[in-house]
């Protein structure tokens, strides 16, 4: 290992879009360098990496796209010519650094879920006789000098969820549930105020359900079903569904036959929930709000709902643990768009 070191430092540790980013690198020098360019490397990224299949089918998918980066130089200049070269004696030495978080793009923020991510850093790089014409058309996976132990230091991006604003609107819809040799079915009209919710927010399903069937509806229950998707920019897509949220079996939630009852659900949603992240090119993360209905003799039905959570609370957002999703719907090869505005399951 080399006895030079690059430290970074920044004057915090998340940013939001249109922040100005202030750091310092600071270059301890035990052996002298000789070096072309000192720069701090800034940069945002999304990676996905997800497999495919099963045994000798199963297949490997991962792409990289750059959300920005732009090199600060401290040291020299880029000039598209190898630079003069720069000797730095043994010591101590300090370097003052800004740079404004882009507003004209959209900066989804930082996110880690199975073995893809969202990342954004600050990386202290020296250019000299041993990287230069390894990195001369590279902006990222540089080479590393082999004269200093060089510092990446990552940062959060408290960023945009939505490509754009949103809109609100009313839910209703009306779906029908039939059995075999049945003539008469169970209708359900479902209404919410509006589609999507803040965090910390109590969401109200309202129901009128009418049971024309001879079957009776022993009890309803709701839960949500968040879903991330994890795609490469060929389209190849896996929509993986994460542990469900606020299941709840609701009492005196029975419907005998002939009968029609209306009922109004209520969700609590939790400040910390993820919100809905639509923003970034090869990831996103969205909600499915499922109605499942208990049929005496016929077990269940479910209908889903897709809704928009919106980010609160920015400053004080909790980020979903790094964990394994614990079920992979494949998708193939075709592209596809999010669920419809009602399913039945």
């Amino acid at each position: 290992m080399p006895s030079n070191e690059i430290i970074l430092e920044l004057d915090k540790e998340a940013y939001s879009p249109g922040d100005e980013i202030t750091g310092t690198l600071t270059l301890e020098v035990e052996k002298p360098i000789s070096l072309y360019t000192l720069c701090v490397f800034i940069f945002g990224k999304e990676k996905t990496l997800f497999s495919m299949g099963s045994g000798d089918n199963k297949k490997f998918f991962k792409d990289n796209k750059e959300i920005f980066s732009e090199t600060i130089y401290l040291i020299g200049e880029d000039t598209g010519k190898k630079p003069d070269k720069t000797t730095i004696p043994v010591g101590s030495y300090e370097y003052e650094f800004s740079f404004e978080l882009p507003t004209d793009i959209k900066l989804p923020p930082c996110i880690d879920i199975a073995k893809s991510n969202i990342t954004y850093g600050a990386w202290g790089h020296i250019e000299d006789k041993s990287t230069w014409a390894a990195n001369k058309k590279k902006t990222s996976k540089r080479k590393k000098s082999n004269q200093v132990k060089e510092t990446f230091l990552p940062f959060q991006i408290v960023g945009d969820f939505l490509p754009e604003e949103i809109r609100s609107k009313k839910v209703y819809l009306t779906m029908q549930k039939k059995y075999t040799l049945g003539k008469k079915a169970i209708e359900i009209d479902i209404r919410m105020d509006k589609d999507h919710w803040a965090q910390g927010e109590e969401l109200e399903l309202n129901l009128n359900i009418n049971n024309q069937s001879s079957k009776k509806i022993s009890k309803l229950e709701t839960y949500m079903q968040p879903h991330f998707t994890q795609r490469t920019l060929k389209k190849k897509e896996l929509i993986s569904k994460m542990p469900q949220l606020y299941k709840t079996r609701h009492s005196d939630s029975s419907v005998s036959s002939g009968e029609e009852r209306e009922f109004c659900l209520p969700i609590e949603l939790e400040s910390t929930i993820f919100p809905t992240l639509t923003s970034a090119t090869l990831m996103s993360y969205y909600h499915v709000l499922v109605l499942r209905v208990h049929v005496k003799g016929e077990s269940f039905f479910e209908i889903a709902m897709p809704i928009t959570i919106v980010c609160s609370f920015l400053k004080e957002q909790t980020y979903p643990e790094e964990s394994e999703p614990e079920e992979m719907i494949n998708l193939n090869e075709k592209e596809t768009d999010m669920m419809p505005c009602c399913s039945i399951m």
